[in-house]
């Protein structure tokens, strides 16, 4: 070590100091960004009738899941977005496959579904931003026969 006057000077122990928090911070922000961007669902299944919508989906995580909020899309007015067309409680495991129905009134044409937010089992929330949407599912009606 380098001695000025009466002082020590302690830089080599200081850098290394920063060096690890500078390392620390990076591996946490890293982490965090990965875990965040992964859509937890995997829409994979729709179909639909006159009266609603019956969908499909996997939980992709790690964590189960205990609540889900869906929107809809409609392809014939696009700007009619219904942000909250079906929320839906339970406890999703990882790996297992879910059917759901729900009431969604309208006449033929395509509806996209999409997932708005999920809310994890250790209560953490996944929300659907612009850059960790996951994919939709475009589920067809058909027309009455």
């Amino acid at each position: 070590m380098k001695t000025a006057g009466n002082s020590k000077v302690v830089r080599p122990m200081a850098n290394r100091a920063l060096w690890i928090l500078i390392a620390c911070l990076l591996c946490a922000s890293v982490q965090r960004s990965c875990a965040a961007a992964a859509c937890p669902v995997s829409l994979f299944d729709g179909t639909a009738n006159q009266d609603g919508i019956v969908l499909s989906f996997r939980n992709v995580g790690k964590l189960p899941i205990q609540q889900l909020v869906f929107g809809c899309t409609s392809s014939k007015t696009p700007a009619a977005h219904h942000p909250n067309c079906h929320e839906e409680t339970g406890l999703f495991f990882p790996g297992t496959d879910y059917t759901s129905s729900f009431a969604y009134p309208g006449r033929a044409g395509s509806i996209l579904v999409s997932l708005e937010t999920a809310r994890l089992a250790g209560g953490s929330f996944w929300m659907a931003k612009r850059d960790q949407r996951c994919r939709p599912l475009r589920v067809v009606r058909k027309r009455k026969p």
